[in-house]
Parts: C-alpha cells; sequence; structure tokens
C-alpha cells in the first residue's frame, strides 16, 4: 500500500537503522510525492517494510528498500517487489534499475532470482564505516521494445 504520512514516518525509522548515512526525514518525506513513491509492507497494523521507488516515462527505479531487521527473511521484500511489478504491468514499463551494495549478497540473489541482472559496477558508490563499497547497477527488462518517443 502507497504510504500515508503515519506510516512514512515509521519506514523512516526502518530506513535510519539500515543506513550508514542516513537521508533527512524531509528528503525522506520527499519520496512519496511528484515521480517518486513509497510503499509499505505491513504486518498486523505494523509497517515492517518498506520500498521507495522512481516512475520516469517508461522505466521504475528501485531508490530504496529495507525490511525491519527482526522481519527478514519472511519474503517481504520480495513481496514489495513483486506487488511493484503488478501495479506497473498496465504502464508500458520498459525496465526496472536497481544499485545494491557488492556486500548484500541475499538481495543480489533476491533480484535474480526476480530476474535482475548485472548490468555493470558503480566504483565507490556507498559511503560506509570503512570508506566506501562498490555497488552493482542491476536490471530486468519487462517488454520487448521501449515506449515511443512523443512526436515534436
Amino acid at each position: 500500500m502507497v504510504a500515508s504520512d503515519e506510516q512514512l514516518t515509521a519506514a523512516y525509522a526502518i530506513h535510519c537503522q539500515h543506513q550508514y548515512k542516513p537521508w533527512s526525514q524531509i528528503q525522506f518525506e520527499q519520496s512519496n510525492s511528484g515521480t517518486y513513491e513509497c510503499v509499505v509492507g505491513v504486518l498486523d497494523k505494523t509497517v515492517v517494510g518498506y520500498l521507495i521507488i522512481q516512475t520516469v516515462i517508461d522505466e521504475v527505479t528501485v531508490i530504496d528498500i529495507a525490511v525491519e531487521k527482526s522481519h527478514r527473511g519472511y519474503g517481504i521484500g520480495k513481496a514489495l517487489l513483486l506487488d511493484m511489478f503488478q501495479r506497473h504491468t498496465d504502464k508500458s514499463i520498459y525496465q526496472y534499475l536497481l544499485e545494491v551494495r557488492v556486500s548484500n549478497v541475499a538481495a543480489i540473489q533476491l533480484y535474480q532470482k526476480l530476474g535482475f541482472t548485472i548490468a555493470g559496477t558503480r566504483k565507490n558508490y556507498y559511503p560506509s564505516e570503512t570508506g566506501s563499497e562498490d555497488a552493482l547497477l542491476m536490471n530486468k527488462v519487462a517488454v520487448a521494445e521501449p515506449a515511443n518517443e512523443p512526436d515534436e
């Protein structure tokens, strides 16, 4: 479900637990407006995960995804991603894009199971306690052809 203001606050707490340098709360709240959308995973009325995406023309980019540590391994991240695919099936999406820390093996494996492939690497992309960490660029093609550009 698309996040309410109260759910955004709960999702932001999860974000802060998972990021070495988290966004400001204002930045996080802005991730639910314009071309951005924050969707939350809720279990027993409690936000246990979230997914932030940006949709531009025929591409959806996963900006951030996280699951509460105590709820990992229960398929919440997978459910959020499957919901994203389902909600965009009628929108002529050409591809899905994301970046992931090279050390996040569980996430990489999940993305690959869902059809993402490695498209490249961004060196020293993520800040970390020891300096920086590379990111893998991953994509999943959703349809055979990108949307046509509008006539000028």
